[in-house]
């Protein structure tokens, strides 16, 4: 080991040599030898004080192990050194290792000694949106699944229509985050629910010098889709039929795999006639896009498919988006991107479709399903009352590999599930209207169709729905422009099949705020429906 030190201390003003040492640096790390490893990583330093590329890979090193208090003083002393060269870069270093730790503020300083160029405009406004994200944090609960999740990294969730079997992938070999790409198989794993409680996975036969992962199964269960990389064509997307006794039968490539430089992360619809993907486009930027094709039936069992789309804006920016998944009301599509304006890394967001298959705004999910961490693979059980995320700090937690956590969805993602607990008067927070306006905006249509589904589920149940507006304006005004909006949802539910007399309407003006204060966001959350269930 010494012999190997001084070899590598010999060669520090070579770059070449310098990449073998962080090579021999995160084998040791990888091997669970810290002491030997920062050893290494201090003597070398001394060296190349000088060197900014040094002093960023050890902060890496520190994130990669979630020793986030330790980097903030690191790179403070690294910016003490006079000649140290590519400055600006240790800079933006500092100021993401406190936003790491959640202090925007002190991050914004940093940033603020910089030239203020776009690219440090666009840092600073993105950590305002994240402090923002990070003062509001969503209503959700984090349950590690202990009994399922192996020792490797765990990725890419998928609960089947039932709830009761789990898909995922496991990164055999990369227990740590420094672990080489060549000790690396991805294999697809399977666990089953029994009693409400997820049991060990098993590993499904695979073998060959390839990775496989990121599988979905279709709510008729009649065929799977997975991803499968090897050296020869990269990564693709395959599926193949499930048989009967539940075997997997022949496999075939996706057409259309030709037009693209890599494939992953395929997803059905619910009612398995789209399918989601992220790819990246031979023809375009080296970046991940989400994209949609259509499958059709030949009526001999055949699959047909549609050629592939990328999907618009709001999905797809000019940033990395991947790991599509749609929800099983097939209005909701959620998706992974590392655009401006999330935690940091790649966030969870997701988006809207109406009944015109127009996507609205896209969403975050929000702290702390988003972390300073990458957070990617968001699934969602059948009944979307509960999502399952792979992550390193779910609940503020860190792991050195990434687990599965089974996370309690907001009750604006689960409708239904929300409409079966014993409270009846619900407040619509997804339902929105422009100030003075009582048309419906196209965001809100997805969730007043869940809402027409529910009631005709239930056609001895009746409605009061309640309109309310914030306190700008004449109150006379108001009373009228409450009962308008209310008035809108009903015609609304009516168009969707639901009796007019089964749903009465009122207005209440601004004579009964659901929050007080005279700023924009107070006068938002008072501009509401609130549906009253009498069972």
């Amino acid at each position: 080991m010494k012999k190997l030190l001084v070899l590598v201390l010999l060669a520090a003003n070579c770059t070449g040599y310098a990449q073998n040492a962080i090579s021999v640096i995160h084998a040791l790390l990888d091997e669970g030898k810290n002491a030997e490893a920062f050893e290494m990583i201090a003597k070398y330093g001394k060296k190349n004080k000088g060197k900014a590329f040094w002093h960023i890979e050890t902060d890496n090193i520190l994130r990669k192990q979630g020793r986030l208090e330790e980097r903030p003083p690191l790179l403070s002393k690294a910016l003490e050194v006079k000649k140290l060269d590519n400055r600006e870069s240790v800079v933006l270093a500092l100021a993401g290792a406190y936003s790491d730790l959640y202090q925007f503020r002190k991050a914004d300083s940093v940033l603020a000694l910089l030239p203020q160029n776009k690219t440090v405009q666009n840092r600073r406004s993105a950590l305002r949106m994240a402090n923002m994200l990070y003062g509001h944090p969503a209503d959700v609960s984090f349950r590690e699944l202990e009994n399922t999740n192996t020792v490797y990294d765990n990725i890419w969730p998928f609960a089947d229509n039932s709830g009761d079997m789990l898909l995922f992938t496991v990164a055999e070999g990369k227990s740590t985050p420094f672990a080489a790409a060549s000790k690396i198989r991805e294999r697809i794993y399977v666990a089953h629910k029994t009693d409400s409680a997820w049991g060990p996975a098993n590993r499904l036969p695979a073998d060959g010098d390839y990775n496989i992962g990121a599988a979905c199964i279709g709510a008729d269960g009649k065929y799977v889709f997975f991803t499968l990389c090897d050296s020869h064509k990269g990564c693709r997307i395959m599926y193949a039929p499930i048989t009967s006794g539940n075997k997997i039968g022949e496999a075939s490539e996706l057409p259309g795999s030709g037009n693209f430089r890599w494939q992953s992360c395929p997803a059905l619809s619910p009612a398995s006639d789209e399918l989601f993907f992220s790819a990246i486009d031979k023809r375009g930027k080296n970046k991940r896009d989400i994209y949609r094709l259509r499958i059709f039936d030949d009526g001999n069992g055949n699959l047909r498919f549609s050629e592939a789309e990328r999907l618009p804006f709001p999905i797809n920016t000019g940033a990395d988006e991947t790991a599509p998944f749609l929800n099983p009301y097939g209005n909701r599509l959620y998706f992974a991107s590392d655009r401006i304006g999330g935690m940091g890394g790649m966030d969870i967001y997701y988006c809207e479709r109406d009944s015109a298959g127009n996507w609205g705004k896209a969403s975050n999910m929000g702290f702390p399903v988003n972390t300073w961490a990458d957070e990617s693979g968001f699934t969602v059980n059948a009944d979307a009352s509960c999502g399952y995320l792979s992550s390193q700090t779910a609940g503020g937690k860190y792991t050195p590999n990434k687990r599965i956590y089974a996370v309690r969805l907001p009750e604006s993602h689960s409708i239904g599930n929300c409409f079966e607990t014993k409270d009846s008067l619900f407040t619509l927070q997804e339902i929105l209207f422009d100030i003075n306006d009582s048309r419906l905006q196209a965001a809100s249509l997805p969730l007043l169709d869940e809402l027409a589904r529910y009631l005709a589920a239930h056609p001895s149940y009746r409605i009061i729905i309640n309109g309310h507006c914030d306190d700008s304006g004449n109150e006379e005004r108001n009373a009228i422009l409450s009962r308008h909006r209310a008035e809108s949802v009903r015609n609304y539910l009516k168009s969707k099949g639901i009796s007019e007399e089964r749903m009465i309407c009122k207005g209440f003006g601004s004579s009964r705020p659901a929050v007080s204060g005279d700023d924009e966001a107070a006068r938002r959350q008072n501009r509401r429906i609130e549906v009253e269930i009498v069972r």
